[in-house]
């Protein structure tokens, strides 16, 4: 039995959980169903977004799952949050739009989603045990232009094939360049494990690693003054 990745739990700073609480109203209880099989039960889902504006339902305009706005040219991570009550390992399935795990392809409970034109887009999340039981949950997700701003161009220094060992902390350091100049926040997150931001300097955390084994998934997203963000993803290997 493989171990399944767990979802993402902890926020990098407690100044930022209005934004995720916000975005999880409005996905949180996003639309899709469950089937389960025999005695087996489905997954239990919640899918949340992070770097998006919630929209409310009156605004919406109708449509079975709920609704967020970017900026054209935005960066969001997205979140399938899932347990299974019977034990039975899961996988994750992306659709929707330009959708990006890391590594490429993987069955991740994190994901990247990039917009680069006004459009609107439905996003989905199925999460699957190894019995049969399914669960789906889905987002729209709608891009609007930004006039002249532009989301950040966001890196940070997580190296590739990085390994912890369990309680082993990694440095975190983000930097990003704004084309408008405007002032920019970052968000650091984790799929386990714990990150604790730099009180002196909000563009640096340490990430400490968890007891159990196996990969993490670490996200950065980063803010500009109206909105745009950006957000990168990375593994490491927890042995």
């Amino acid at each position: 039995m493989t171990a399944e990745e767990p979802p993402l739990r902890r926020l990098a700073a407690a100044r930022l959980l209005p934004r995720l609480l916000l975005a999880s109203a409005a996905a949180g209880g996003c639309s899709g169903g469950s089937t389960d099989i025999g005695r087996n039960r489905a997954p239990d889902v919640t899918l949340s977004v992070v770097g998006a504006q919630p929209v409310s339902e009156d605004a919406a305009g109708g449509g079975d799952a709920p609704l967020v706005r970017v900026p054209a040219g935005t960066s969001i991570v997205l979140n399938c949050d899932a347990h299974d009550r019977d034990g039975d390992p899961i996988t994750y399935a992306w659709a929707g739009g330009d959708i990006a795990t890391t590594p490429p392809g993987s069955s991740k409970s994190v994901a990247l989603l990039t917009q680069t034109t006004e459009t609107t887009t439905l996003v989905t999340c199925t999460v699957s045990d190894d019995r049969g039981g399914v669960t789906t949950r889905s987002v729209r997700v709608r891009t609007f232009d930004a006039g002249v701003n532009h989301a950040p161009d966001v890196t940070w220094d997580v190296p590739p094939g990085a390994t912890l060992t369990p309680g082993g902390t990694l440095s975190l350091s983000a930097t990003a360049q704004d084309a408008e100049k405007d002032k920019i926040s970052f968000a650091f997150f984790a799929s386990r494990g714990v990150v604790t931001p730099d009180a002196a300097d909000p563009s640096q955390a340490v990430f400490t690693a968890p007891a159990q084994t196996g990969e993490v998934t670490l996200a950065v997203v980063a803010t500009d003054a109206k909105g745009a963000s950006a957000a990168k993803l990375a593994t490491v290997l927890v042995r």
